[in-house]
Parts: structure tokens; sequence; C-alpha cells
């Protein structure tokens, strides 16, 4: 391999538009994804097509990162989470999607070796075997569920009588979980839903075959994705332990484009660039999900271990954890400039006729700084983290900081983040939203102005 003649191939690669056109084609299959999970639990749980979306790619980005596809078990657990469901449920989802991953690919896969008359590889020729017995088994848990929670049961009475009850349990999860493909016409159209997935993947490798002018006809495009996915994909395939499927992934892609008339810099250039139209956007994506869910999850933790039944009285709890009642210390903390202009953003002033509406801001910045410093201090953390991506966000989009924005724009953004649709950064600004609410409420001028409107309807 000479690597000088791979690096003058990547150095003189035009990016613009077939590799960004790729990543579009390649995030809709995913966005394709998240379709396919969001129906598949529609029958238990209600998920939108972004979460179910950004689920699918934090399964991604940890199976990037993570060997032998442990991805699929963060993926798992999340789907749990978010939606409610069992965990033996959300697990029947993901294996359901990678059996049909699986037939899919083998599918394509077939019809692209019919068409273009190549050979399959060695490592592939058990495959079929292994995904036909997948889908059997899939078939039977769809349509005979009652029989599959008889033998389960009578085995459990046998094997482990004492368990019985928690295996029936998981059996039921199990059953739930295929649920929604028990009418045929609903698993066709999963199948279908399965077909765009993985056309959008060859979608990517024709985008970037053009850019280093590697013309080969659709089905030679299908056929080398096909056998490079499931290089990565099964177990006994030599890329499965392989983290982020780095050197794998390469040398298959480059193989199928050399024995098509290719030189091998041209073929491994291509290669490295497919990977990185693949890893780059996963990560991205994945990284963002994975941040949000450790922010509200860990809030969630955090204040399930500090929740107490209350006391008879109130002189049992310390006065620091009391919501509205500050310590000393806390009382004498100002706001900082960032706080007082999200405050501001946050209060309806505009509603009330107020004498002096800074003071007003200014009392319920401070009261809201002080309750953030009266919690624990790994959900301050966790909080100061969830607003640094905040301001980040808006730096990069406005190109300002955000307490130097316009009070209209800083409105609009707050409620946006603060009412928006998406229920994570709901979650995040709960906290500001909720304090500085109840502390202009009962501020003596606002209690004043109310006092006043009441008047005059009387």
């Amino acid at each position: 391999m000479d690597w000088a003649l791979v690096y003058q191939e990547l150095s003189a690669v035009a990016l613009f538009p077939w590799f960004f056109l790729g990543i579009t084609i390649y995030l809709a299959g995913h966005v394709a994804r998240g379709f396919r999970t969001k129906r598949l639990v529609s029958r238990d749980a209600h998920l939108s097509l972004l979460t179910a979306s950004s689920i699918v790619i934090a399964g991604y980005a940890a199976n990037n990162i993570i060997p032998a596809r442990v991805g699929e078990l963060i993926r798992a657990g999340m789907l749990s989470e978010r939606t409610g469901i069992p965990a033996s449920q959300s697990l029947t989802v993901v294996c359901i999607e990678r059996i049909l991953d699986g037939i899919t690919i083998l599918l394509l896969c077939a019809v692209a070796v019919v068409m273009t008359g190549s050979h399959v590889q060695p490592f592939i020729g058990i495959v079929p075997l292994i995904f036909c017995a997948a889908l059997l088994l899939l078939l039977f848990v769809t349509y005979a569920p009652q029989r599959l929670i008889a033998f389960i049961s009578k085995t459990a009475n046998i094997v482990a009588p004492r368990s019985h009850d928690a295996i029936l349990r998981h059996a039921a999860a199990v059953v739930n979980g295929t649920a929604y493909i028990s009418q045929p016409k609903q698993f066709c159209a999963m199948g279908s839903a399965s077909i765009l997935i993985w056309l959008c993947d060859a979608g990517l490798f024709i985008c970037i075959m053009q850019i280093f002018n590697i013309t080969l006809d659709f089905w030679q495009v299908l056929l080398i994705m096909t056998i490079a996915n499931l290089g990565v994909f099964i177990v006994m395939s030599p890329g499965y332990a392989s983290p982020g499927y780095i050197g794998t992934f390469h040398v298959l892609v480059m193989q199928n484009i050399v024995a098509l008339g290719y030189s091998q810099s041209i073929a491994l250039a291509c290669a490295i660039t497919l990977h990185c139209a693949i890893y780059i956007p996963i990560m991205l994506w994945g990284g963002a999900v994975v941040l949000w869910y450790g922010i509200s999850l860990g809030l969630k933790l955090s204040l399930a271990r500090k929740a107490r039944p209350l006391e008879t009285s109130l002189a049992h709890i310390p006065e620091t954890k009391i919501i509205g009642k500050q310590s000393v210390s806390a009382l004498d903390e100002h706001a900082t400039r960032f706080m007082y202009r999200l405050t501001e953003a946050a209060l309806p002033l505009n509603q009330y006729e107020l004498s002096n509406p800074a003071t007003v801001v200014s009392c319920c910045a401070d009261f809201i700084q002080g309750e953030i410093r009266n919690l624990s201090k790994k959900i301050q953390m966790l909080f100061y983290i969830g607003m640094l991506g905040f301001g980040t966000l808006v730096c990069f989009r406005y190109l300002k900081l955000f307490p130097e924005l316009p009070l209209p724009v800083r409105i609009r953004i707050f409620n946006w983040w603060a009412y928006g649709k998406i229920p994570l950064t709901r979650q995040l600004f709960k906290l500001i939203r909720s304090t500085a609410l109840l502390s202009f409420f009962e501020h003596p001028d606002v209690m004043r102005c109310l006092e006043e409107k009441n008047d005059k309807r009387k």
C-alpha cells in the first residue's frame, strides 16, 4: 500500500456537494429507523419521532466506541427509561429491529449478487441460516404467544418454581414487544421501512464514490454496502469485536472496490471518507443525546435518592433544604449577569404596570440564585453543565452571548427552551421558570398590581 498516494487522493477530495448530500441521506435513514422504533412501541407508549431517532443514534454512537455491539443494550435501556416499558420488552424491540435489518441486508445482498453475477465472501455463507432461524423464532413468538407462554410456564415450574412468576412476567413483556407486528400488514410495513433504511445507506455509498470518480452501477454499490455491513454486523464476522469497526470496514470496502478494477489507493481513500461520513455525524448527534440524557437521568436519580417522607414537624428538616427558605449566606448572594438576563426573559413583565421592573427582576434573580446554591453539589453541577450547553448553542446561533441579546430575542429563546416540544429542554428550564414565577408573584409590587386589577374588576 502506497500511503503517499492515499494521502494524495484524500488531499484532492472536493467534499461539496456529494459528501454533505451523502450525510443527509444517511441521517434520513436514521430518522426512518426512529420511525420504525416509534411504531414498534406505539401500542404501549407514545414516543416522538425526534426522541426515537435520538435513541437509535445514541445506540449507534455507543457501538462506534464500544466493541461487541454493547450499544444495543444501551439503546434498549434508554428506550425503557424514556417510555416506561419493561427492559425485557425494550430489548425485544431492539432484537426485532436487528432481525429485520439482517434479513433486509441479506435480501439486498442476494439481489445484488444475482444482478452482478458476483461470488459471496466466505464469512457470509452461514449468515442466512442464523437469520432464518431468528426470523422463525420471531414469527413463533408473534403469532403463537399462548403456546410460548404455556411452554415457559411449564418449564419454569419444573426448573425454577420459585422464580416462576418473575420468568412469566419477562415472557409476557417479550410477547408485548412483538404486539405491533402481530398483524401481517404491519409486519410488512416494518419490512418496507427496513428496505428504505438500507437503501439510504446505499445512497451514502453512491455519493461518496462520486467524489473519487468511482463509476459503478447501482447493484455493484449495493453489493459493496451489504458486504461491508454484514462484515461488522454478525457475531462471527471479522469486524464484530472492533470498536467503531475501524480496520475491518475499510478492508471490506477496499477489497470490493479493487475487485472492480480500481487502484488500492483510491479504494482505501474512498473507504476512509465513507467511514468519516458515517462516524462523524453519528458521534456529534449521539454525543449530544448522551449528554442531555445523562443530565436528565442524573437529576432524576439525585432527586430520588434525596426524597424522604416529611416529618410531623418542619423543625426536623434542615433550613437550607426547604424551597423558598434560604440560609443567610444564600440571601447574601447576588445573581450573576447571566441569571439576571435569563430571569428577565422568564418573567411576564409586560403584563403588569410595575413602578420599578428592574428591582423586581433583581429580587427574583437573587432568589433563584440562592435556591440553586441550596441544591446539592451534584444537581448544581448538572444544572450548570446544562446552562453551559444552552449558552454555547445560543452563541453559535446568534454570534453573541445570551446576556447581550435584546430582550425580545431573549424572551423568544427562553420560551422555546422552557415551553417547547423537546422534553429535555423543558426539564432543564423547569427550575428557572417555576422558581422565577414563584418569586415574581410573591413580590410586593406584583401583589399590589394584582390587588389593583381585582379592585378595578369589582
